[in-house]
């Protein structure tokens, strides 16, 4: 964690057009060895895939409590899966992207839930309660110092499958399917456990879903409903029948991968996960002292209205969404250097999303082409959770400064131009290619036509140009191509370009661990008071 003094001899920019938010907290539980925010970057470095095939399915599971329900077997491939993809009751998909670590290991009673409650608990529900509790310690928010708070909660999820479990066994009474089932609960739990005052809604605009919640975030911050904001996204998989629909449909890709932008894309391949950020209005954070992670320039939604055919996407709406929200936020596209797209991977939507961030971006110099992320490449599409995760993928690039590589990407979509519409796809790690400034625009779209868009500036270059007093984790000096190589090389043991590097997906804590002392250890993820806290135990009781 750095600091932005005051006199840093930088000129003031012009006032902002509208208050902006910053993000003070991350946590991630993403596909396979991306298990946190710290791991997710490793993982990008190395430029890997989660891909899974159901067949190699096997997520951890130290031990069953007698709290703890199975979450049933999830999905038996030899069961459902038939390579004709028009085959009845069946699906084409060979795999996905899948959690390494099992739901049902979850800690029940230190989240108030009893023993007869647990056995109803939608996976999402669990993992949504543990993620928002290490999202505020990673922001040094212990829950003695938000318990109460006007702190509001947007959760992005629409995936039935646990209810689905449920109801395939009629035989079964459950007296608490209701609230371990129900959508609405995914935000609503959290408000509960840290009885938060503020709005708590579940959203449902498809894949983008967590974008729109962040967007009704910054809405309701801005508007001073809320003094602090929640904002989570995420996908469990655990039941067939959505995979066997959405391949009759022709949405999967039936490799089970997301050939985002590329000559092969097919279609999406389904991921699961969770991703939760912590925002306040950037005057409150700065106030208290906060760790400024990435400031939020805009957000905005719109809709596609009528087009072809309901799934889809409208290029004309994405641009003129992505137009909207610089205007009403005043910046400059040539200070842009980088979208993180919604990236797909499908034949139809690739092109369409590319053409759009063309047009939008057509007026920045050809100097630099504009580089076009999709982590959705590495992670698959989280549905729910997809939108959130290219807003923390996009905050951790700009700390480090590094454009971690595009996967599955052998050469562009016939119908994407890329040297014409002056485009990149990273193909390797990348030094940011400017000096100063860093800003990022993700976007997302979904389904039924609702589009979401989201602009980012670093922290540290935000600041320092309003002569403004902050703590951040950005790592200010550019590294350069050789260091982003030994950087890489070291990555299966520790990223450190330097001392501020060395902090970069940790956060950082204000010496307390959600009402826990930390002796001057971290908090995210390592040791509190000599005691692990991920998933094991804290002066004898289990945290995660």
């Amino acid at each position: 964690m750095a600091s932005v003094p005051n006199g840093n001899g930088h000129s003031a920019s012009m006032p902002d057009k509208q208050e902006p938010m910053a993000i003070i907290g991350m946590a991630t539980r993403f596909p396979q060895e991306a298990t946190n925010t710290e791991k997710l970057w490793e993982f990008l470095l190395k430029g890997r895939s989660a891909h899974t095939a159901f067949s190699e399915w096997q997520p951890v599971f130290p031990k069953k409590l007698p709290t703890q329900s199975s979450c049933g077997d999830r999905i038996n491939p030899d069961g459902h899966y038939h390579p004709d993809p028009e085959h009845g009751g069946t699906f084409a998909v060979k795999g996905g992207h899948f959690l390494s670590e099992d739901p049902a290991y979850f800690d029940a009673p230190f989240f108030g839930i009893t023993k007869t409650e647990v056995l109803s608990l939608d996976p999402q529900q669990r993992v949504i309660m543990e993620n928002v509790y290490q999202a505020l310690e990673n922001a040094g928010l212990p829950i003695t110092k938000v318990t109460g708070t006007n702190t509001s909660v947007y959760v992005s999820g629409f995936n039935h499958d646990h209810l689905a479990t449920l109801n395939s066994d009629p035989e079964t009474t459950l007296k608490y399917k209701p609230t371990g089932t129900t959508n609405s609960l995914l935000s609503n739990r959290v408000s509960w456990f840290f009885d938060f005052k503020a709005p708590s809604l579940t959203l449902d605009t498809a894949c983008s879903s967590s974008m729109v919640a962040l967007h009704l975030a910054c809405q309701s911050l801005r508007c001073g409903e809320s003094e602090m904001s929640v904002v989570s996204g995420v996908t469990m998989i655990s039941f067939p029948t959505d995979i066997t629909s959405m391949g009759h449909h022709g949405f999967l890709s039936q490799e089970g991968r997301c050939f985002s932008f590329d000559h092969r894309a097919d279609g999406y391949a389904r991921g699961e996960g969770v991703g939760t950020v912590i925002v306040k209005r950037l005057s409150d954070a700065l106030r208290d002292g906060d760790t400024i992670r990435a400031v939020i320039r805009g957000t905005g939604v719109n809709q596609d209205g009528r087009t072809a055919g309901i799934s889809l996407p409208s290029s004309a709406a994405q641009e003129s969404l992505m137009r909207t929200v610089y205007a009403s936020a005043g910046l400059d596209f040539n200070d842009t250097m980088m979208v993180e797209a919604h990236g797909t991977g499908t034949a139809a939507g690739d092109p369409i999303e590319a053409s759009a961030i063309a047009r939008t971006f057509a007026s920045r110099s050809k100097d630099i082409p504009l580089f076009v992320g999709a982590i959705k490449s590495g992670i698959g599409h989280l549905e729910g959770g997809a939108g959130i995760a290219g807003i923390i993928k996009s905050v951790l690039v700009l700390e480090s400064g590094i454009i971690p590589p595009n996967v599955n990407f052998e050469k562009a979509n016939p119908k994407i131009p890329v040297e014409k519409w002056n485009l990149q796809f990273p193909l390797v790690n990348t030094p940011w290619p400017t000096p100063g400034l860093r800003r990022i625009s993700v976007n997302s779209f979904g389904v039924g036509g609702t589009n979401g868009h989201t602009v980012l500036d670093d922290a540290y270059n935000y600041l320092t140009s309003r002569n403004l007093t902050g703590a951040h984790n950005t790592n200010h000096n550019t590294p350069t191509a050789e260091q982003i190589r030994d950087t890489a090389a070291k990555v299966d043991g520790a990223i450190a370009l330097d001392a501020e590097m060395d902090a970069l997906a940790n956060g950082h804590s204000n010496g307390t661990s959600n009402g826990e002392t930390t002796n001057g250890a971290t908090a995210n993820g390592e040791t509190t008071n000599g005691e692990t806290t991920n998933g094991e135990t804290t002066n004898g009781e289990t945290t995660n």
